[in-house]
């Protein structure tokens, strides 16, 4: 097997594993700030277990971005937990749109003519989303919070690639431990105050979802991170970008086949097929600098 080969089935791998999320969540009874709080906690102790880089280059950049990469995965989760999986993960993908925003600000890169050309896309995108909600269900009870969950998570994603960036090798690994301690942290502050799930861990009823949460915290996050950073030693950075773009449209495919009621409307395929349109075109445009 040639080396770009083994790349590619190592990021693809990676992505699957990401993609779950959304199924994984909705799966588990316990609420999202549990969910949120203890996948994190269990993906913190995987890296530090897994991964040596995890262990070095501690500083307040790592913390300053594990900040953006802590409000990601709890939004993402909260925002499965009220809204459809399509809707959360199409409107998470729309990061590149606040990257675009960000990147002159604190990176003092500006903005390329393909840039321009994405923009309206990714508003449009974002409007049909916005515009014309899927209806409610037991499964996604409140499309609107949901939906503003799921672009918080999405604009803290931006911060968090352009925080990536801008660590470089000072500490990117760290900053995902941190990110996710920092996530546990904040998760367990609401749990305590609200006093309800703390009673959950010694109720043996609860056990399967308990481990569904540690399933995903090493496996779902931990074991995909490992995966697809290993596989892009391999490919070119356009590639792996590309091969990303799996995940956003397998996370609501098994969330459907698992849950029939979660079916997407005209309006959430139109609005997710722009946003991915839009990132696949900027991608693309930008392969000379990714390469």
């Amino acid at each position: 097997m040639t080396t770009s080969r083994q790349g590619i089935i190592l990021i693809l791998c990676g992505t699957l594993l990401f993609s779950l999320g959304g199924v994984g969540i909705k799966t588990c009874q316990l609420d999202g700030w549990t969910i949120a709080g203890f996948r994190s906690a269990f993906a913190a102790i995987f890296f530090l277990c897994l991964i040596p880089n995890a262990r070095r280059h501690w500083s307040w950049h790592s913390f300053l971005v594990g900040i953006a990469l802590g409000t990601t995965v709890i939004c993402f989760v909260l925002a499965n937990k009220t809204t459809t999986a399509a809707h959360s993960i199409f409107i998470q993908s729309s990061a590149p749109l606040w990257v675009l925003m960000i990147s002159p600000i604190f990176l003092r890169e500006k903005l390329a003519r393909h840039d321009w050309v994405t923009l309206p896309v990714f508003i449009a995108g974002l409007a049909m989303l916005f515009v014309v909600p899927s209806k409610a269900t037991p499964l996604s009870p409140s499309i609107t919070t949901g939906n503003w969950l799921a672009l918080l998570s999405g604009i803290s994603y931006g911060l968090l690639i352009v925080g990536l960036r801008w660590l470089a090798d000072r500490g990117a690994e760290s900053a995902v431990v941190c990110g996710n301690g920092l996530a546990f942290a904040a998760c367990l502050v609401v749990i305590s105050v609200t006093d309800n799930d703390f009673q959950m861990i010694n109720d043996y009823t609860q056990l399967k979802d308990w481990g569904l949460v540690a399933l995903m915290g090493c496996f779902q996050i931990g074991l995909a991170y490992v995966l697809y950073t290993r596989g892009l030693r391999h490919v070119t950075a356009i590639r792996g970008s590309l091969i990303g773009l799996v995940e956003p449209v397998l996370n609501p495919i098994w969330v459907f086949l698992v849950f029939r009621e979660e079916k997407p409307t005209v309006y959430t395929l139109l609005g997710g097929a722009a946003i991915l349109a839009a990132t696949t075109y900027h991608v693309w445009s930008s392969r000379d600098q990714l390469k």
